[in-house]
């Protein structure tokens, strides 16, 4: 699971240019970039992986490229929209804390669940690709609430898509497993955010009523979090 993590920050820099009108082509953004490019193959080679050396050897890049993103936003970012960045990523660290330490419990049923993780790895790719359509459709100019909604039935589904998938190749203690490492990846942010709708109605995106609804050739079945940066980072905006 930790190529995700691994996708999260090589993606970051391309949303930091993209959410954010400053252009930065500093010597920080081209380091960074090469060292994402490095990290890309990397977990491209060994994902899933079942070995714990790899692991370790993954995460040790994840985090030196976690620092250079931050590098990266305090040199390329005005200090109001360097805010609403460190809003965002707030607590999505603590997937270190709990996946990274040696012999850490979800450390350690992840890699008994790799190889079955690594079985299904079309079907989760595709829930990811499914939302990539789905991202396409939210309209950065809807009202904070609409952007709320919409963001957080993405951010949810994507869970939902991820964990019953995994539940029904690997059992159910794997898709839980997939679903905390989710929440962790979402951040403190995104989390509370999207508290209310923990029990929505997927079908109409709405935690209570159906009179808001995507439209109907919309599936909302997948993440990745830098697009979901950037839906959350225009909603952050319009309620500031």
């Amino acid at each position: 699971m930790s190529w995700i993590w691994a996708s999260i920050l090589i993606g970051f820099i391309e949303c930091i240019n993209g959410v954010f009108s400053h252009d930065c082509n500093s010597s920080e953004s081209v380091a960074c970039r090469q060292e994402f490019e490095n990290l890309k193959t990397f977990q491209e080679r060994y994902q899933y992986t079942s070995d714990n050396q790899t692991l370790s050897e993954m995460c040790w890049k994840q985090l030196l490229a976690l620092k250079c993103v931050n590098s990266f936003a305090e040199e390329c970012l005005p200090e109001d929209e360097q805010a609403v960045f460190k809003t965002l990523i707030k607590g999505s660290d603590k997937f270190f804390d709990y996946f990274c330490v040696e012999n850490s419990l979800l450390r350690k049923e992840y890699l008994r669940q790799s190889a079955c993780l690594k079985s299904i790895s079309s079907q989760l790719d595709q829930c990811t690709a499914e939302y990539v359509e789905s991202q396409q459709l939210l309209d950065s100019s809807a009202d904070p609430k609409t952007l709320k909604q919409r963001t957080c039935c993405i951010y949810l589904e994507n869970i939902r898509c991820s964990s019953n998938a995994t539940s029904g190749a690997c059992g159910q203690e794997a898709g839980e497993l997939v679903s905390q490492l989710w929440r962790l990846l979402g951040g403190t942010y995104l989390n509370q955010l999207c508290e209310p709708y923990s029990e929505y109605d997927s079908e109409s995106c709405t935690p209570a009523s159906k009179s808001i609804r995507l439209t109907p050739s919309t599936n909302i079945l997948g993440v990745l979090f830098p697009f979901l940066f950037s839906a959350a980072s225009r909603y952050l905006r319009h309620e500031g």
